[in-house]
């Protein structure tokens, strides 16, 4: 028999072990509502977000645009965030017009479940 601080009384009920996590804890001992907040996995399925982007100055900022709009795609496509992800710089090449183009991939798995923290 397990016996803590002063020892207990044999007629005391046994102790029970802990169930793990903080908030089942605080639960029981504090009188505090359970967490609703869900463990994220890094889901399987592979997604590609693509960015493009035309900067007049110089190749640096049409990749640095491409690269926002694909994060930005990716954080559209996944409500509780992406995980697992590839950063690709693609091509980036002056236009007759004297633009400069960039290509910039994103590979990802999504979080889940989706409303997870």
């Amino acid at each position: 028999m397990l016996t803590a601080c002063n020892g207990g009384e044999p007629s005391e009920e046994p102790l029970q072990p802990l169930e793990a996590g903080a908030a089942r804890v605080c639960a029981e001992a504090n009188g505090c509502q359970h967490s609703t907040a869900e463990t994220c996995l890094c889901g399987a399925t592979r997604y590609t977000a693509f960015g493009a982007a035309d900067s007049p100055l110089r190749c640096e900022r049409a990749m640095d645009t491409a690269r926002n709009q694909a994060l930005a795609k990716a954080a559209a496509a996944c409500p509780a965030g992406y995980c697992n992800s590839v950063e690709q710089e693609g091509l980036c090449e002056r236009a007759p017009s004297g633009a400069y183009h960039a290509t910039f991939y994103l590979t990802y798995s999504c979080k889940d479940p989706a409303t997870c923290l």
